[in-house]
C-alpha cells in the first residue's frame, strides 16, 4: 500500500487466504470402526484433516491426515465398540512447507457397532 499525497511512505501487509472448507457427506458405523465420506474440494486444497473424539467438546481427540485432495472417504479402524464418536473435518493447503487450514465442518456423530 502506497500512501498518496507526498508522504512518501509504503506499508507492506501479508494476507493469509484460507482454503475453502468441506462438509461431511456421510458417516457409516462399522464393527469397531466408522467410515466417513466428504465433499471433494480440489481447488485451494492439498488434503484433509479428520478429527474424532469420544467427547463432544473434543477435549481429547485423534487426528487423521489425508494427503491427497482427490480422496473422498476414509475408514477409521481400531475403535471402541458400541461407543459414540464425534467427527469433524477440514481442508488444508501447504504453502512454503506450512499448512494453512480452513474452518472445521459441523460436528457429526456416529455409534460404532
Amino acid at each position: 500500500i502506497t500512501i498518496k499525497g507526498g508522504l512518501g511512505s509504503t506499508v507492506y501487509k501479508t494476507f493469509t487466504i484460507k482454503p475453502k472448507p468441506t462438509t461431511i457427506k456421510g458417516l457409516t458405523a462399522k464393527n469397531d470402526a466408522f467410515k466417513i465420506s466428504w465433499n471433494k474440494k480440489t481447488t485451494q486444497n492439498t488434503g484433509y484433516q479428520i478429527r474424532y473424539s469420544l467427547k463432544s467438546s473434543f477435549s481429547s481427540y485423534e487426528d487423521v491426515l489425508i494427503k491427497k485432495d482427490t480422496t473422498t472417504s476414509k475408514t477409521i479402524k481400531n475403535l471402541k465398540s458400541k461407543k459414540t464418536y464425534y467427527v469433524k473435518i477440514r481442508t488444508y493447503k501447504t504453502v512454503d512447507g506450512e499448512k494453512i487450514y480452513s474452518a472445521w465442518s459441523s460436528v457429526k456423530k456416529v455409534k460404532t457397532k
